[in-house]
């Protein structure tokens, strides 16, 4: 809905202005919960997976406020990696229990690897008989599209739940962010909620 298109919208703008001079993932996510908490409705919060990339050293710093687990895919051994460190969402707590529950960790990057941060959106996608698509399916999704480039994984997935969901309706939004290392720099392709992909 609207009032929580606006908190979104919030939110993202409290983390952008906080990583101007924060390079913690987890005192950037306090620093927004701090501000957040005071405005949000009982019963109302925001997930949300915060990370950093170090371009030049493929080193990855991640915390997770109640979000689903990040997927990376290990191209050297063939298998996929989930990654959620502690944390509860942003809103739940004004600042104490907030603080000691959100943790950062730091996730190598290697040549090849591919890493997708997604929305709940998209393993709750459900086909006509009310079955979710599911963690299981999407992982495997992401080890059989991972040699794609970012744009053209985030396509064809958004290509399979149209498949997939037939002339079910689409319950939630979808978000999905793409990393892949090439082994000089990565490559980003992101989408935004209810909008058609782009990468940048």
């Amino acid at each position: 809905g609207v009032a929580a298109w606006m908190f979104l919208t919030m939110a993202r703008s409290l983390v952008w202005m906080e990583s101007v001079w924060i390079l913690s993932t987890a005192d950037t996510l306090k620093n927004v919960n701090r501000i957040l908490a005071r405005d949000l409705r009982r019963g109302m919060f925001v997930t949300a997976m915060y990370c950093i990339l170090n371009i030049r050293t493929g080193m990855l710093k991640v915390s997770s406020a109640g979000h689903n687990p990040l997927v990376v895919w290990r191209n050297d051994q063939k298998r996929h990696e989930l990654f959620n460190p502690n944390g509860i969402a942003l809103g739940f707590d004004r600042g104490p229990v907030f603080d000691r529950t959100i943790k950062e960790e730091s996730i190598m990057i290697n040549p090849g690897d591919f890493v997708v941060s997604f929305t709940d959106g998209v393993t709750e996608s459900m086909d006509e008989n009310d079955e979710e698509l599911g963690g299981e399916r999407f992982y495997k999704l992401v080890g059989d599209m991972h040699k794609l480039e970012p744009q053209r994984f985030i396509d064809a997935v958004m290509k399979h739940l149209e498949e997939y969901k037939g002339q079910a309706p689409q319950h939630d939004d979808i978000t999905l962010v793409c990393i892949k290392r090439t082994g000089i720099v990565a490559q980003v392709a992101p989408t935004a909620p209810l909008d058609k992909p782009q990468a940048i």
